[in-house]
Parts: C-alpha cells; sequence; structure tokens
C-alpha cells in the first residue's frame, strides 16, 4: 500500500474513531498505519486478491478502527467513550411510572462496537474471492 493511500485511509480509521467519542492522538498514528496494514493483507489474503478492490475499502477502515480498539481495550488503555443513553429511561403512562436500567456496562459497549468493527465484511468475502490454483 502505498504512503498517500495509508495517510488517505488512516485519516478515515481516525475519522471512524472519533465518531465514537475517542480522542486520536499523534503517538496512536504509528499503531494505526500497522493494525491497517495488517487488516490490509488480511483482507488480501481472505479474498485472494494483489490489491484490495475499492468496493472493500470501508471494511478495512472499520476492521483498522476495529483492531485498534481491541489493541486499547485489552491492554486497558482505551479511553472511555460515551455513546449517549439510547432511548427513554423513564416511561410514565397514567399513574404508572416504569425506570428503565441500562444494563449494558461500558466495557460491554466496548466489547459490541469491538466485535461489530472487527467482523465487517465477513459476508462480502464471497462476492470477491477468487479460488486458489
Amino acid at each position: 500500500m502505498g504512503e498517500v493511500k495509508l495517510r488517505e485511509i488512516r485519516d478515515k480509521v481516525i475519522l471512524r474513531l472519533e465518531g465514537f467519542g475517542l480522542v486520536i492522538t499523534e503517538a496512536d498514528h504509528a499503531l494505526i498505519d500497522m493494525l491497517i496494514e495488517q487488516q490490509h493483507q488480511w483482507i488480501l489474503t481472505e479474498i485472494n486478491h494483489v490489491s484490495l478492490p475499492a468496493e472493500l475499502e470501508l471494511v478495512l477502515v472499520d476492521r483498522a478502527a476495529g483492531a485498534w480498539m481491541e489493541m486499547k481495550f485489552l491492554t486497558n488503555s482505551l479511553p472511555s467513550f460515551d455513546l449517549g443513553a439510547p432511548g427513554a429511561k423513564t416511561v410514565r403512562l397514567g399513574d404508572t411510572t416504569v425506570e428503565v436500567v441500562p444494563s449494558m456496562t461500558d466495557a460491554d459497549l466496548a466489547r459490541l462496537i469491538i466485535g461489530f468493527l472487527k467482523t465487517r465484511g465477513d459476508d462480502q468475502w464471497s462476492a470477491f474471492r477468487r479460488l486458489r490454483w
């Protein structure tokens, strides 16, 4: 992967991570670059291509973002992030009030997001896979 393309993908990965409220520093760039290269090679091996089809570029972005989050999570250095509390916490109907207590912890939410990002594209490989001879 060329340097220009790597920077372009890195910018997209950073944008994806910032979408989750994470702050990415200059110090994170080297790790992100390494994970982009790793996921790029993994995808090429999975589909048996020598270059990445344009349709899989965003899959690469998500997988690299997920790999970065997983690395940070496993080393207990993933910054906390808040996606906001989805849905209502209290529902009132007449004189009845029901309070909803969120059962998902921050760690559960992080695992869910990481799992989603790291498995992106798994349903698309067959459309791009070439047979090995």
